[in-house]
């Protein structure tokens, strides 16, 4: 049984400004962070001031969660409590590699699902890779976080390169991970889609998008940790979303994990099965 803090819950699309557990951080997703500065400086945040507000919200997130999960095998063993609440019809885990496939496993364990991966790329923006201004996924899909795009600047030929640059590293992975053969057939099944945390959402939103566009009946999102207003946004666009911790202030990931160390090419096909 999960205790009280741990509970999964569907987001509800409520106000959400403070920190709940009377902390009183801002929510901050990274482009909510960078917009919410910029208003306040009247100027464009730059590369170094936005490493800087990086390092300052994960602290912030490190204070204010109720779990920190060891590793990511630890996170799929309570995330896939939390999704076998769910109803389901045939269903079937698509991870998203690298790290998400290890959290998937789990899932997939826990409900007795066959696992497979949905291969996404994150859109760095150009100079700061770790932050995201969209996501590509297998199958021609793309997702631009258009109002970021123009505050930060970014050309077209920048978009370009970065987008290009993804593909090829997506075709490179989706060979990889499924050793020429062909995804499993989603039509009339609910896919159930599953990475280590929801920062900025853009890379899930891909993930989405692609599983619908292989025929899932359904789409439930699960994730371990979620930044709570990056939940509320996408929670319309899934039939269910399963959040282990919701974090009014959140910019890594990596801050709700102990050992949050890179999941390599070779542990992916591992947990495949390959």
């Amino acid at each position: 049984m999960l205790s009280p803090a741990t509970r999964p819950h569907t987001v509800s699309p409520k106000p959400v400004g403070r920190d709940t557990k009377g902390k009183g951080g801002p929510l901050a997703s990274p482009s909510m962070m960078v917009l919410a500065v910029e208003s306040l400086l009247g100027a464009k945040v730059t590369i170094r001031e936005h490493r800087d507000l990086l390092r300052w919200t994960r602290h912030r997130q490190a204070c204010q969660a109720d779990l920190v999960f060891r590793d990511r095998i630890h996170a799929g063993e309570v995330l896939g409590e939390a999704v076998g609440r769910v109803p389901l019809v045939d269903p079937i885990v698509l991870g998203l590699p690298r790290g998400g496939v290890v959290v998937a496993a789990g899932v997939a364990a826990a409900i007795g699902a066959p696992l497979d991966v949905v291969v996404v790329r994150k859109l760095g923006a150009p100079g700061n890779p770790e932050l995201g201004i969209g996501a590509v996924a297998e199958g021609g899909v793309t997702i631009l976080n258009e109002e970021l795009i123009g505050r930060l600047g970014v050309t077209r030929e920048e978009l370009d390169e970065v987008t290009a640059r993804e593909h090829a590293e997506l075709e490179r992975r989706r060979s990889a991970y499924r050793a020429g053969g062909e995804p499993e057939r989603l039509d009339g099944r609910d896919a159930v889609v599953v990475d280590d945390g929801l920062a900025t959402g853009y890379t899930a939103r891909a993930a989405i998008a692609g599983a619908r566009r292989r025929g899932a009946a359904r789409v439930v999102l699960a994730v371990p940790v979620a930044a709570a207003e990056t939940a509320r946004e996408i929670s319309p666009i899934v039939d269910e979303l399963v959040c282990v911790e919701r974090l009014t202030t959140m910019l890594g990931v990596g801050g709700s994990y102990r050992d949050f160390r890179q999941t390599s090419d070779e542990e992916v096909r591992r947990v495949l099965g390959m």
